[in-house]
């Protein structure tokens, strides 16, 4: 197979097949957890790693065992996992009202006494919130 080549998009879906075969060890396994047919699950593999441009199984006897760059996928996958799993909780805090992002806008000379204050006020309202503080812009005609 070729080296991977930028850019490449990857199929979360697959990633999740691939993460299954790690944790069954077996082709037979994986597509019984998954609800597939073995076959199904191997078509997945082989499409995750033409979309990857490397090989990720290997035969082993009857079976197939993981590759080197499947491994190597395989700890981004447990990111990208927990990382949708933090946006997955984000969005629903958001909609409950627990998230969300305040803008500021104030003159250069009170903006001391916002910007100090602004940080404790908004985060007693929610767990989670983005905070943009900014001053208008002066143009070359407004007196110093």
């Amino acid at each position: 197979m070729e080296q991977v080549s930028e850019p490449f998009t990857i199929d979360l879906r697959r990633l999740t097949v691939l993460r299954e075969l790690q944790r069954r060890g077996s082709l037979a396994r994986t597509a019984e957890a998954l609800h597939l047919t073995p076959s199904a699950v191997s078509q997945q593999i082989a499409a995750l790693a033409r979309e990857t441009g490397v090989p990720l199984t290997e035969k082993d006897g009857r079976g197939v065992r993981l590759t080197g760059q499947a491994r190597v996928l395989l700890a981004h996958a447990d990111a990208i996992a927990a990382q949708l799993e933090r946006a997955r909780a984000d969005l629903g805090a958001y909609g409950e009202g627990g998230r969300g992002s305040v803008t500021i806008g104030c003159l250069s000379s009170g903006i001391l006494g916002v910007a100090s204050k602004a940080p404790s006020a908004v985060s007693t309202a929610a767990t989670w919130t983005s905070l943009w503080v900014s001053t208008p812009r002066t143009s070359s005609q407004d007196p110093p």
